[in-house]
C-alpha cells in the first residue's frame, strides 16, 4: 500500500472473509481457529508496517483513523473490534491453557493457539482501550505473568508486550506489585543478555557500523559520522535501505527478532521506571550503561529500539539521584549525539523535558562547558522546527522551564530562538486563516490549541527572565545593553509574581522612554504582539481545558512588553486579523478584564495588570519632554516625538474602549470570593492611573460610585478577612482615586469612610469657613458653669471683670447636656485632636493650611455621636442627621501641628461650631457670627420670591407673581401634573379563541383621534379614542410580532417594525387607502426624522453580532441615501439608531454621526450593555440609559439611576420623560437586563429628578403619549404579576393630571370582569381635575368616560413635588389644601420639606 492512499480494499475484503469463516467454524466445537487467527495477525502486521512507513508521531497514541481517516490499519481495527463475539473469544477463551479441554474435551496442546491469540491481541492493542481490555481480567494477567517468566518464545515475548500495555494502567500496576517485584529483575537480566547477543563487543560493532556507512554515502543524511569520504554515484531510492533503520527503525512481530524482543522488554520496564521501589534494581543491574549503548547510534543503528530505550530513560529521569548520575557520566553529551531527523530525536525531546523539570539537574548542566550548552540549545531549537508535534511540544515546554537559567537564555538569543519559537505558533492553520472551522478533525484543532498554550507560556517565561536581567541592569546603573554577569550564573533567576511586579515598576521608573530593549524590540519586529492578540481573540471564542492558561500567559507576556512605548502604541491601534476580524488591542484587553464567564479570575487580573501598565506609568520618564502633558503640541512636533504623548493616548484608548465601565464593575466584584479582593485592588489601581486624564476624571465625578456612597461600601470591609493586605491596598488606592476625582487634598485613614463628591464638596466649604462667635456669650456660659458647680465667688469675680449682666439671658438648663459636656471637656474626636487653636481673641479660624479630611462613620443613631445639638427655650432642636445620611466629614490640620498646639476652650467651641456647620445641607463659606445659644443653620438656596412648594400657596400668589406664583412655579406645576395619572379606558379585543396579544401602540395626530395598536401576529388595529371600537384592522403586515409603531405628524404615513422574519420593517401609506410604500428587509427598527419627517432612519444588525449599521432612506424615492457604520461601536444589545431634533446628527451604537458629511463626530463611553440612548428635545443632551451627556463638550453631566435599563420616551412638550423597563420584545435582546417590570417612571427633563414612579402591578410592554401630552397609553398584561400565563395584554389609557375619588376605588373587581370596550360613566363625584387649574395652551381631548379604576395603582411622588405651608399659614390655607384623599401631599414630600416634624398636628 502506498502511504497516503485510501484504504486497501483487497485487505479489508480478505479480513471480512476470514471473520465470516471464523463465525462459520466456531459452530463446530472441534474446529481449530489457529490458522484463521494467524492469518488475521499477518494482515494486521503487514498494514502496521505500512502505517509506520508514514512516520507517524511515535508519542501519538490515538486510534490510527483519527490520525489518518484513510488508513487501512485503522479500518482493520474497527472491523475486528466491532465483532464482540470474536473479541470475547480472543481475550477470554483463546488465551486459556485449557481451552481445548473445556470447549471440546480434547487433549490438544493449546500453546500454538495461545501464542497466536496473544500475538493478534498485541497487534490490535493500539486500537483498543487498555483499561477496558484488562478490566476484571485478573486471571488473564496472572497467566501473562507466568508466560512472560517461563513460556517458550515467542509466547513469552508476546506476553511481555501485553503486560507492558497492562502496566500502563496504574491500578493494575499497583495490584500486581508483588508479581512485578519478582519479574522486573528477570526482565533486566534478559534485556542485558539480548543486548550482548545483538550488539556484541562495542569495538567490533562500531567497526562494522563504520564499514557499512562507508559503503553507503547517503547514510550521512541520517546524521551518522562517516570516516570514509568515498561518494560514488548511486540511485537515491536505494538509500532507503540505510535510512529506514535510522529514521523509523524496524519492528517485526513474526518471526520474532531479537530487536523486537528487546523493544517489548523495554516497553514493560518503562511504566515501572517511575516507581521509586524499582530504582534499586536499576542501579544494581547498571541499566544506565545498558541505555547508553542503546542510544549510541554507532553501536545500535535501529531507531525504533533507541526510541524505546529513550522512553525508558525519560521514566528513570524522574528520579533526582539517577538524573545527577546520568549527567556526571556524560549522558547529556550522548543524548545530543542522537541523529536527526528520526523518531529517536523525538524520544530525546522527552528526555530533555524531564531534565529541564529538575532544577538541580539544570544547575549541573549550566556548569558544563559552553559548547555543550550551545549544542543543547541548537538541538532543542531544531526540535521546534523539524520534529514531530510531540517533539515540538516537549522542546517548547523545555525552553519554558530553562529560561530561568541565564546561560540557556543567552544561547537562545544568540541562535535566533525567538523567531523559531514564534514560527511554531505562527504557522498554525488556526492563526494563518483565523478560522477554527477550517479544521477537518477535532484532534487537529486540539493540537493547535495546545501548541498555542505552550508557546504562550514559554514566551511569558522568556520575557519574565529577560525582565529580571534588565531590571538588575537598571538598578546597578549599567549603560550597556548586556547586563553585568551575575555572581552565580548557573543558579536560577528569581522569577515570582512579586518579583515580576517589582521589576515592572523598576523598569517604568528607570528605563528611558526611547531606550531599546532587545528581546521586546525583536518580538515587536517579528509581529509577536499582534500574534499574541490574535491568540487571545481566537481562544476566547472556543472552549477547551487550557483556555484560561493560554489567555493568561499571553496577557502576562503583553504586560511585560508594554513597558516599551512602541508596544503600548501598538495596543492602541486597530489590527486586522485573517478571517476578516479587526479589533483594537486595548479593547481586547478590556474585554478579557470584564469576562466573568471565563471561569478563572487570574485572567481578569492579568488583563487589569496590562491596563495598569498602560495607564499608570510615570508622568515624566527619563528622556521624555517635560511639557508633554501640560500643553498641546502640533502634529509635526508629535510626529517627531511620538512617545511624549504616550500617556494621553493610552488614557484615551482605554476610555474609548469602555475601560471605565469595565473597571467600575470590577471594583465592585464579589465573586469569586477567593479573588474578589485582589480584583478590586487591581481595578482601583487602574482607575487611579486613568483618573489622571481630565476627560476620564470628569466622567468619573458624575458616576454613582462617587456621587453616592458606593465607594464607601466597597472599601469598608474585605470580602475575605484573610485578604486584609489586598484590602488595605484597595483603601489606599481608593483614597487616592477620590483625591484625583474631587481635586481635593485629603487623608482618609481607616476603612469606615464615606466618600462622595457631595460630602467632599461640603467638607471643603466647611473647612474654608471662618468661625466667629460672641466671646461674651462664652464667658456667660463659663459663668453659669461655675455657678452650677457652687463656685459663687469665682463666678462673681468673672462677672465683674468681664462686665457680664447680672441675670444671664439663658439659663444653664437651656444648654443641651451633651453640648455642655463637649464645651467643658477637651474634644475626643480625631478631628479635634488634629485641629489647631483658632488663634486670636476674635474666635476666628482662618484655614490657610492644606485641607485634611478625616471621616467619622458611626453606625446606628447619631444623635449624640455625630453632633451635640443645643436646645432653645422654645424647645426647638437642630435636626440631626439620620442613619441613612452619609457619614460626616471632620476636618483636621496636619498632625505636626497637633503635637504642639495646646487645647483651649476657644478651640473646643470652634470645633463644636464647625461640627454644626458641617451638618448644613448647603454650607456657606462666608457666615455671620455664630450664636452659642441658637443652633446654626445656613439658609437654603432659594429666593424669597420663589414659588412655594404648596399648591394652594402658589394659586394664592398668582395674582402677586403672575403667571405661576413666582419663579419655578411652572416647573412645580408641571411636576404636580405629571405625578397624577387616572386610568380612563381599556382597549382589548376578544376573539373566539382568546384575547389578542398587544405588543405596542402609538397615537395618531390630533385631528384623527385614533390609536394604532400592534399585535403579536403582525396585525395593526386602529381604535377610536372616543368610542373604544376597532375602526380598521390591517392584517399580515409582518410575519412576526410588531415591536414598534410610529405615525408621522401629518398622519399619512406609518412605520412598523418586527424582529424575526423579513421584511423586518416597512413604511405604509394610511391616508385614504392603506398600502405598502417601502420595505426595509434588514432594519429591525425604523423611525421618522424629527424636523422635516422626509427621511427614515433604520437600524440594521450584523448577523450574530452586536454591530449595527444606521441606514438613511428618502421617503419620496424609497432609496437608501447613506449608511452610517461605526468603526468601533459600543455593542449595545438593544441598539436603536435615532435622529437629533435638527436631523443633522444621528446616534448609532454609542457613536455620534454628522449626517451631512457623513462622518463620525464622537464615540461616547459605554456604561451599560443594552441601551443606545436618545436625544433630549433641547438638542443639547443625550440620555443613554442612566447617563446624561453634554453634546457641546461631550462631558458626562450626571447619572440618573432611576433610568437603569429603561426605554426613554420624552413628552411632546419636552418637560418630562418617561422610562419603561426593558420587557416584551426586548427581553430577547438582553435576558440579564430584563426584569418583570410593572412600573413606569416620570423624570423631570430639566434637572432629571424623579417626579413619580407609577406601579400598575402588571407587566408593561410599551408606552406612548398623545400630541398634547394629556393622554398616556400603556401596553399592559391583563393578568397579575406572578400568574403562570402572561400571554394576554391590553392597552390602558391614562389621563395625565387626574386622580380618582374615594367612592371609585372599589371598581377594580368589577373592571377585571369587563369583556367589552364600551366603558362606564365615571362618577360625578370625582376628585378635582388638577390640570384644569393650569393653562398649558393646548386643546384637550373631550372624552370623559372610562371603564377602569385606579385602585390597583401605586403612586410614589418624589422630591418635594407638593409640600406644606408654614405653621403660620396653615389656618389660612387649610380649606384650599384639604388632603383628605392624599392626592396633593405625600409622606416623602412632607419629610422633604421640613423633616416631617411639622406635620404631626395636621
Amino acid at each position: 500500500m502506498v502511504p497516503g492512499a485510501g484504504p486497501n480494499a483487497e485487505t479489508i475484503s480478505e479480513l471480512n472473509d476470514l471473520i465470516k469463516a471464523w463465525e462459520d467454524g466456531i459452530r463446530d466445537s472441534s474446529w481449530d481457529p489457529t490458522p484463521t487467527i494467524r492469518r488475521i495477525a499477518e494482515i494486521v502486521e503487514e498494514e502496521n508496517n505500512n502505517y509506520l512507513k508514514t512516520d507517524p508521531d511515535p508519542f501519538d497514541e490515538r486510534h490510527p483513523t483519527r490520525v489518518n481517516p484513510l488508513c487501512t490499519l485503522g479500518q482493520l481495527f474497527k472491523i475486528i473490534c466491532k465483532k464482540d463475539s470474536f473479541m470475547d473469544k480472543l481475550v477470554l477463551d483463546y488465551t486459556r491453557e485449557n481451552f481445548w479441554t473445556r470447549s471440546a474435551g480434547l487433549s490438544r496442546d493449546p500453546t500454538e493457539l495461545n501464542t497466536h491469540a496473544a500475538r493478534l491481541l498485541l497487534d490490535i492493542m493500539a486500537g483498543l482501550e487498555t483499561s477496558v481490555v484488562f478490566q476484571e481480567a485478573e486471571s488473564l494477567i496472572r497467566r501473562l505473568f507466568g508466560w512472560a517468566e517461563s513460556a517458550p518464545e515467542p509466547l513469552r515475548s508476546y506476553a511481555t508486550g501485553l503486560l507492558a500495555a497492562a502496566m500502563e494502567v496504574q491500578d493494575i500496576a499497583g495490584n500486581f506489585r508483588d508479581s512485578n517485584a519478582r519479574l522486573v529483575p528477570v526482565m533486566m537480566q534478559r534485556l542485558k543478555s539480548l543486548q550482548a547477543e545483538t550488539l556484541g563487543a562495542p569495538g567490533q560493532t562500531e567497526g562494522e557500523a563504520r564499514r557499512v556507512l562507508a559503503d553507503r554515502p547517503f547514510a550521512q543524511i541520517s546524521g551518522l559520522r562517516c570516516t570514509a569520504g568515498a561518494s560514488q554515484p548511486e540511485n537515491s531510492n536505494s538509500s532507503w535501505a540505510e535510512l529506514r533503520p535510522q529514521l523509523i527503525g524496524t519492528f517485526q512481530m513474526h518471526p520474532m527478532t531479537a530487536a523486537t524482543r528487546q523493544i517489548l522488554l523495554l516497553r514493560y520496564l518503562t511504566p515501572l521506571g517511575e516507581y521509586q521501589e524499582w530504582l534499586g534494581h536499576v542501579f544494581e543491574q547498571n541499566m544506565m550503561a545498558l541505555v547508553f549503548r542503546y542510544i549510541n547510534f554507532r553501536l545500535n543503528p535501529d531507531a525504533r529500539l533507541a526510541f524505546e530505550a529513550l522512553k525508558y530513560l525519560s521514566a528513570l529521569l524522574c528520579h533526582k539521584k539517577f538524573t545527577l548520575e546520568f549527567l556526571s557520566r556524560g549522558g547529556l553529551e550522548l543524548l545530543l549525539e542522537i541523529p536527526r531527523p528520526g523518531i529517536a530525536a523525538t524520544g530525546a525531546s522527552m528526555c530533555l523535558y524531564y531534565l529541564a523539570y529538575s532544577e538541580d539537574a539544570m544547575e549541573r548542566i549550566c556548569q558544563l562547558p559552553e559548547r555543550v550548552i550551545t549544542k543543547l540549545v541548537r538541538y532543542a531549537l531544531w526540535l521546534l522546527e523539524c520534529s514531530h508535534e510531540s517533539g515540538r511540544c516537549h522542546a517548547t515546554m523545555c525552553f519554558g522551564l530553562n529560561f530561568q537559567f541565564r546561560p540557556i537564555l543567552e544561547q537562545f538569543d544568540r541562535q535566533d530562538g525567538l523567531r523559531k519559537l514564534l514560527n511554531v505558533v505562527g504557522t498554525l492553520r488556526m492563526i494563518t486563516t483565523g478560522n477554527v472551522d477550517t479544521f477537518d478533525e477535532n484532534d487537529d484543532e486540539f493540537t493547535a490549541r495546545q501548541t498555542m498554550r505552550h508557546v504562550c507560556f514559554t514566551l511569558k517565561c522568556y520575557l519574565e527572565a529577560q525582565l529580571v536581567m534588565k531590571a538588575d541592569e537598571l538598578k546597578h546603573g549599567s549603560v550597556q545593553e548586556r547586563s553585568p554577569p551575575l555572581a552565580a550564573g548557573h543558579l536560577s533567576l528569581k522569577v515570582t509574581p512579586e518579583a515580576v511586579q517589582e521589576n515592572m515598576e523598576t523598569m517604568m521608573m528607570l528605563m528611558p522612554l526611547r531606550a531599546r530593549w532587545r528581546p521586546v524590540n525583536t518580538l515587536y519586529k517579528l509581529g509577536g504582539i499582534k500574534t499574541l492578540l490574535q491568540i487571545i481573540d481566537i481562544s476566547q471564542d472556543i472552549n477547551y481545558s487550557g483556555k484560561s492558561e493560554t489567555i493568561r500567559s499571553a496577557l502576562d507576556a503583553i504586560n511585560i512588553c508594554a513597558v516599551l512605548p512602541a508596544v503600548q502604541l501598538q495596543l492602541a491601534e486597530r489590527h486586522a486579523f485573517p478571517g476578516g476580524r479587526s479589533l483594537v488591542g486595548v479593547g481586547l484587553v478590556v474585554a478579557m478584564a470584564e469576562m466573568e464567564n471565563m471561569g478563572d479570575p487570574e485572567v481578569q487580573k492579568s488583563a487589569i495588570r496590562v491596563i495598569i501598565t498602560c495607564v499608570c506609568g510615570p508622568l515624566h520618564r527619563p528622556g521624555s519632554a517635560s511639557s508633554a502633558l501640560s500643553a498641546p503640541s502640533s502634529a509635526k512636533k508629535r510626529a517627531l516625538r511620538p512617545y511624549d504623548d504616550l500617556l494621553p493616548i493610552m488614557w484615551e484608548s482605554v476610555r474609548t474602549n469602555n475601560g471605565i465601565m469595565a473597571l467600575m464593575a470590577l471594583l465592585q466584584a464579589k465573586q469569586p470570593i477567593t479573588d474578589a479582593d485582589s480584583v478590586r485592588a487591581l481595578a482601583c489601581r487602574a482607575l487611579v492611573g486613568l483618573a489622571r486624564s481630565e476627560a476620564a476624571r470628569q466622567i468619573m465625578s458624575k458616576l454613582p460610585l462617587f456621587t453616592t456612597s458606593q465607594l464607601q461600601m466597597v472599601i469598608r470591609e474585605p470580602i475575605l478577612q484573610e485578604k486584609r493586605a489586598e484590602h488595605v491596598q484597595l483603601q489606599r488606592d481608593a483614597l487616592e482615586l477620590v483625591e484625583l476625582v474631587s481635586g481635593k487634598s485629603k487623608r482618609l485613614p481607616g476603612a469606615d469612610t464615606d466618600i462622595t463628591m457631595d460630602t467632599i464638596h461640603r467638607a471643603n466649604v466647611v473647612a474654608q469657613t471662618r468661625i466667629h462667635y460672641n466671646e461674651k456669650q462664652l464667658l456667660q456660659l463659663i459663668h453659669h458653669h461655675l455657678v452650677s458647680k457652687g463656685m459663687q465667688e469665682t463666678a462673681m469675680v468673672l462677672q465683674m471683670e468681664a462686665g457680664l449682666p447680672v441675670s444671664a439671658p439663658k439659663t444653664p438648663h437651656a444648654i443641651h447636656p451633651v453640648a455642655a459636656l463637649r464645651m467643658a471637656s477637651p474634644p475626643t474626636t480625631p478631628a479635634a485632636r488634629g485641629a489647631p487653636p483658632p488663634g486670636g481673641g476674635s474666635g476666628g479660624t482662618p484655614h490657610t493650611q492644606p485641607l485634611h479630611i478625616r471621616v467619622s462613620h458611626t453606625r446606628g443613631p447619631r444623635a449624640e455621636a455625630a453632633l451635640s445639638p443645643v436646645a432653645t427655650s422654645h424647645g426647638r432642636a437642630m435636626r440631626q442627621k439620620s442613619s441613612a445620611d452619609p457619614a460626616l466629614f471632620k476636618l483636621e490640620r496636619p498632625c505636626a501641628a497637633a503635637a504642639t498646639d495646646p487645647i483651649t476652650l476657644d478651640r473646643v467651641v470652634t470645633e463644636y461650631l464647625m461640627n454644626q456647620h458641617a451638618l448644613c445641607r448647603n454650607p456657606m463659606v462666608t457666615c455671620p457670627q455664630f450664636d452659642l445659644f441658637e443652633p446654626h443653620r445656613c439658609p437654603e438656596l432659594k429666593s424669597k420670591h420663589s414659588a412655594p412648594a404648596n399648591l394652594a400657596q402658589r394659586l394664592t400668589r398668582r395674582a402677586v407673581f403672575p403667571p405661576h406664583g413666582g419663579p419655578d412655579g411652572r416647573r412645580l406645576d408641571t411636576r404636580l401634573i405629571y405625578s397624577r395619572y387616572c386610568p380612563v379606558r381599556t382597549f382589548r379585543e376578544l376573539t373566539d379563541d382568546d384575547a389578542t396579544m398587544f405588543t405596542c401602540a402609538t397615537f395618531t395626530p390630533e385631528d384623527m383621534k385614533y390609536m394604532m395598536i400592534g399585535t403579536h401576529d403582525g396585525t395593526v388595529k386602529a381604535f377610536n379614542l372616543d368610542s373604544g371600537e376597532v375602526e380598521e384592522t390591517y392584517t399580515s403586515l409582518h410575519a412576526s410580532s410588531i415591536t414598534q409603531l410610529e405615525v408621522n405628524r401629518s398622519g399619512n404615513h406609518m412605520l412598523t417594525s418586527s424582529r424575526r422574519r423579513r421584511p423586518l420593517s416597512a413604511l405604509w401609506r394610511i391616508e385614504n387607502v392603506f398600502e405598502s410604500m417601502v420595505s426595509f428587509p434588514e432594519d429591525e427598527y425604523v423611525e421618522f426624522s424629527k424636523l422635516t419627517q422626509t427621511q427614515v432612519l433604520g437600524t440594521q444588525r450584523a448577523t450574530g453580532t452586536n454591530n449595527f449599521t444606521a441606514n438613511l432612506y428618502d421617503i419620496a424615492t424609497g432609496q437608501r441615501v447613506s449608511q452610517l457604520v461605526p468603526r468601533d461601536g459600543n455593542g449595545y444589545q438593544a441598539n436603536r439608531a435615532t435622529f437629533d431634533p435638527t436631523d443633522e446628527l444621528v446616534l448609532n451604537n454609542g457613536v455620534l454621526f454628522d449626517v451631512r458629511a457623513p462622518r463620525e463626530v464622537h464615540k461616547f463611553d459605554k456604561f451599560n450593555n443594552t441601551i443606545n440612548g436618545v436625544f433630549h428635545p433641547n438638542g443639547l443632551e443625550i440620555v443613554a440609559n442612566t447617563e446624561v451627556w453634554d453634546m457641546r463638550t461631550f462631558h458626562l453631566l450626571r447619572t440618573v439611576p432611576a433610568l437603569q435599563h429603561c426605554r426613554v420616551r420624552f413628552a411632546n412638550g419636552g418637560q418630562v420623560l418617561f422610562g419603561v423597563r426593558l420587557s416584551g420584545s426586548d427581553r430577547d435582546q438582553d435576558e440579564r437586563a430584563y426584569e418583570e417590570a410593572t412600573a413606569f417612571k416620570v423624570i423631570d427633563s430639566a434637572d432629571y429628578t424623579s417626579i413619580a414612579t407609577v406601579d400598575v402591578k402588571r407587566q408593561l410592554y410599551d408606552l406612548c403619549v398623545n400630541f398634547d401630552d394629556r393622554l398616556l397609553a400603556l401596553v399592559e398584561s391583563q393578568l397579575e404579576m406572578g400568574d403562570v400565563e402572561l400571554d394576554q395584554s391590553c392597552v390602558r389609557l391614562y389621563e395625565v393630571g387626574r386622580v380618582r375619588g374615594d367612592e371609585d376605588m372599589d371598581d377594580q373587581e368589577e373592571e377585571d370582569n369587563v369583556d367589552d370596550t364600551d366603558g362606564s360613566d365615571m362618577s360625578d363625584n370625582v376628585a378635582s381635575d388638577i390640570a384644569s387649574f393650569f393653562s398649558l395652551g393646548r386643546r384637550r381631548n373631550g372624552n370623559a368616560n372610562g371603564d377602569v379604576s385606579d385602585s390597583d395603582m401605586t403612586f410614589v411622588a418624589s422630591d418635594s413635588d407638593v409640600s406644606s405651608p408654614s405653621r403660620s399659614e396653615r389656618s389660612q390655607s387649610s380649606g384650599a389644601a384639604n388632603d383628605s384623599n392624599g392626592s396633593w401631599v405625600t409622606e416623602e414630600e412632607r419629610e422633604e420639606h421640613d423633616g416631617g416634624d411639622q406635620w404631626e398636628s395636621w
